[in-house]
């Protein structure tokens, strides 16, 4: 959603739900909409460092458990990708 339809959303939702900040719908329903091209996605195989990636299936403002699924997928690939190269994880 884009301004002004994302505080008119957040409005609604937060009346339906009665928590100001619960707006996972409004996550959903935006990628529903638009779904997220590569070019969008953090290129977390990219970081250098450890990740600690923490989540929960009933997240009540957006689909954690969802997003840490993608990253670990992008990640696992790229140890796959470094492994076959010969490289160092």
């Amino acid at each position: 959603y884009q301004h002004p339809d994302y505080w008119r959303i957040i409005s609604e939702e937060s009346k339906r739900t009665g928590n100001m900040i619960a707006s996972r719908k409004l996550f959903d329903d935006s990628e529903a909409a638009h779904p997220i091209t590569e070019e969008e996605f953090i290129k977390v195989e990219n970081i250098r460092g450890k990740l600690f990636l923490v989540g929960a299936e009933d997240d009540a403002l957006w689909d954690t458990a969802k997003y840490i699924r993608r990253m670990e997928k992008r990640l696992v690939g790229e140890t796959a990708l470094l492994r076959s190269r010969g490289g160092r994880i």
